[in-house]
């Protein structure tokens, strides 16, 4: 994904480019004069878009391309509200085991794909001989093999499911500082990580968000 930054670089180069164009195609097309005042000019011109585009046009571009930028940002709570409103746009996957949903997990985006998580033992990934979901269409949010959660009487845990790339889990302390962590394979030195809602897990491919139906 594009960062801000960049896109606020690339928006500035683009406005001032044009203008320097413009000026260059007036000049030679439309103004009559000696070849050296025109390339003197032609100096001139573009040494002025330049400054234009470093000091004036960042001002007049900015606060419009921050409020686009605004709208493009999606984030995990806007996510979880989405889910449990049941908004138009959710992409949820069907689960092939009977039960109702207790947990989910949702990518991170304007148009959500909802895993749905049942009681018990659940695993999340796309390798047809062990998932619980039908529905996968690209572009995955996970691996074939990407972690088991556990939902048991309103508490959850995650772990790795022998993923290729692995994983990470971003929670918020106490503090408010956030804090990210690997998600590893269970063993003795290893137990499973416990997820709170608003939790958030970043595979190679997406963002996904932990909560509670």
């Amino acid at each position: 994904m594009i960062r801000d930054d960049s896109v606020h670089l690339i928006a500035n180069l683009s406005v001032t480019v044009i203008l320097g164009a413009l000026s260059l195609v007036t000049l030679w097309t439309v103004m009559d004069m000696a070849l050296y005042l025109r390339l003197a000019l032609s100096v001139a011109t573009l040494f002025l878009c330049a400054l234009v585009g470093h000091r004036l046009v960042p001002r007049l571009t900015g606060p419009l391309l921050d409020r686009l930028l605004a709208l493009r940002r999606t984030s995990s709570q806007w996510v979880l509200a989405a889910v449990k409103g049941d908004r138009p746009g959710l992409r949820w996957l069907e689960t092939i085991s009977d039960g109702s949903a207790v947990a989910f997990l949702a990518t991170v985006e304007r148009r959500p794909l909802v895993i749905p998580l049942l009681e018990g033992r659940n695993f999340v990934g796309r390798q047809r001989s062990l998932t619980h979901h039908r529905g996968w269409k690209m572009p995955y949010p996970v691996e074939a093999a990407q972690w088991f959660v556990v939902c048991e009487s309103g508490k959850a845990w995650i772990q790795d499911a022998a993923s290729t790339n692995g994983s990470f889990l971003r929670s918020t302390r106490p503090d408010g500082q956030s804090a990210t962590v690997p998600i590893e394979l269970h063993h003795e030195m290893a137990p499973p990580r416990r997820l709170q809602e608003g939790d958030e897990l970043l595979t190679c491919y997406a963002v996904l968000v932990f909560g509670w139906t």
